[in-house]
């Protein structure tokens, strides 16, 4: 892929609702796998990006996007948008196979798979008292009173259903009481924004150790009580990502976060737009009385299926937005946060009712390189 960017990178713990446990495995540290360009510095790195077919991570800095691809932060004022677009293909209802369904079933369902499958074996991890302890001090919003009463089924004709997926990723997790670690499955949202490009929660697609997960499924118009979807994805090129994500590693090798840059992009190998359309993007917007939605799958209504909520943009930073008057849960993680005209501002990424916005640093680069319109 072209190179010009503008970010930051690093992984997190994974927010996955549900966790499938096989015997453990080895695996490669993400710490082993990083490519910088003319230096072997990390100084002033604000931008990644992962090849899955070499597993490399090539890291760009601030000066070298500026001098070698003319990408200047203090350059780019304003607001900034890229295009909305339909689906040119009629959306067709695709049957989930057996093992799809039992995969999807391990990732997102409160009940016992292991009346199922004695090898199935339920585990709630402590990842959600992980998240709750570290939740920012600073926020001050009041929430609905997360009876989850505010989120609304999507209909299967709304003009955004099809645009947005639920994520399915196995990865290398660690389990808290027993401080093991341990093969699983993880699961999110994800949303098309460009001509082949879902953008997710970073801890959506990095296990507990900052490995990318590769084996990666996408369900547009996912809905896991008809065992139905519109368009399944899974050939991801690459990820483009912030390197500031991962601040360093506990020792018992988990990663630290930080969660201003939770957000990352799969890059899929064919242009995929004509068949799920996709949100546009903006930044460079101001905070006010903006309403806001998000569409998710939110795990404290089983997260089969697809739900919205309707609140107001409540604050911005540079980096993050908050909102309030919407209930969310893991499985909401990696939603859009968007207008009625289906602008995404950013990304759904924890529960203290915050997402990470889009800069125009980064809406930027992915027009210059033909990613978006």
């Amino acid at each position: 892929m072209k190179k010009r960017i503008k970010l930051i990178f690093t992984a997190m713990i994974i927010a996955t609702l549900v966790m499938l446990e096989y015997p453990t495995s080895d695996f490669v540290s993400a710490k082993n796998t990083k490519t910088y360009l003319e230096n072997d510095t990390d100084d002033g790195v604000v931008l990644g990006y992962y090849d899955i077919s070499t597993g490399k991570e090539t890291l760009y800095t601030e000066e070298q996007l500026e001098r070698e691809y003319s990408i200047d932060a203090k350059s780019l004022k304003g607001i900034i948008k890229t295009e909305a677009r339909n689906a040119s293909k009629e959306y067709k209802k695709k049957k989930m196979t057996n093992s799809q369904k039992m995969e999807s079933m391990c990732a997102i369902e409160d009940a016992s798979i292991s009346k199922i499958n004695p090898i199935f074996q339920w585990k709630n991890k402590v990842l959600g008292n992980q998240i709750a302890n570290n939740l920012e001090t600073q926020n001050s919003l009041t929430s609905v009173t997360n009876d989850y009463s505010d989120r609304i089924l999507v209909q299967k004709n709304s003009s955004y259903y099809n645009r947005v997926c639920k994520i399915i990723a196995n990865g290398v997790f660690y389990d808290g009481t027993t401080n093991s670690k341990f093969n699983g499955i993880s699961s999110g949202t994800g949303f098309a924004v460009g001509k082949n490009l879902c953008a997710t929660a970073r801890h959506c697609i990095t296990d507990s150790y900052g490995n990318w997960m590769t084996d990666i499924k996408a369900y547009y118009g996912f809905d896991g009580d008809t065992n139905e979807y519109t368009n399944l994805l899974t050939n991801v090129k690459g990820y483009v990502f912030f390197p500031s994500y991962i601040t360093g590693y506990e020792t018992n090798g988990t990663i630290k976060t930080d969660w201003n840059y939770d957000v990352a992009f799969l890059i899929w190998d064919t242009e995929t737009v004509q068949k799920t359309g996709c949100f546009g993007m903006v930044g460079g917007f101001d905070e006010g009385e903006t309403p806001i939605r998000i569409a998710g799958y939110p795990s404290a209504l089983g997260g089969k299926r697809m739900y919205t909520g309707v609140g107001m943009l409540a604050k911005t930073t540079a980096t993050k937005l908050w909102y309030s008057g919407i209930s969310t849960s893991s499985g909401d993680s990696g939603a859009p946060l968007f207008s009625e005209s289906l602008y995404a501002y950013g990304v759904h990424t924890h529960s203290d009712w915050s997402g990470r916005r889009f800069d125009s640093e980064l809406i930027q680069w992915f027009w210059d390189n033909g990613y978006v319109s």
